[in-house]
């Protein structure tokens, strides 16, 4: 029984710590691709002015 709790115990640190981790390495993809996203709409913007 008590194997079993410390077995569950690991599993659900491992757990969360690897959605943290997952969480910290997606974080600054998200924040190049709104980036990216603002840029291409701006310059889409600026071409469609000039003309």
């Amino acid at each position: 029984m008590n194997s079993e709790k410390k077995i569950m115990c690991v599993v659900t640190g491992g757990t969360l710590i690897g959605s943290l981790i997952g969480y910290f390495l997606a974080l600054p993809y998200v924040i190049v691709c709104g980036l990216v996203c603002f840029a291409i709409s701006g310059v889409g913007m600026m071409v469609s002015e000039r003309d």
